[in-house]
């Protein structure tokens, strides 16, 4: 319940930055070493939060994968009951609003989440991305 709300007030804060054009909450959309968050913020969207730990480990990653690396950060992840059932909901977020791409490979199961920085002009992931990937996982 807590979480649905919390998921909820993202939504709306999301949506009200881009009505309004203003920021609300930082933002670490781009790579450039200039405004490259170094260190995880608790207080950031679920958004920031799954786009900020891609670009720290620099490669495709699956959803249980991210919400790992996000839990062992934050703390207040560890305690939720139905996480990865919420977490769904949240990285399908980050893909709707375009921070974060949805990536399938043939004959693995799930998908890999990138950042759109990954992807060529042909909307392919490039190569050196496409080598981290693990499918034996």
């Amino acid at each position: 319940m807590v979480m649905d709300l919390e998921a909820e007030i993202e939504d709306m804060k999301e949506q009200l930055e881009r009505a309004s054009g203003k920021k609300l909450i930082p933002d670490v959309k781009t790579k450039s070493v200039s405004s490259k968050a170094t260190k995880y913020n608790v207080n950031w969207t679920w958004t920031s939060k799954i786009v900020f730990v891609l670009m720290q480990v620099d490669r495709p990653a699956k959803s249980k994968d991210i919400l790992e690396l996000i839990s062992n950060q934050d703390k207040s992840v560890k305690r939720l009951s139905d996480g990865q059932k919420i977490f769904s909901t949240l990285i399908n977020r980050a893909v709707e609003y375009n921070r974060i791409s949805a990536h399938k490979i043939k004959g693995c199961q799930g998908s890999y989440y990138i950042l759109p920085e990954w992807l060529d002009d042909k909307k392919r992931l490039k190569p050196e991305y496409l080598e981290k990937i693990d499918v034996f996982e």
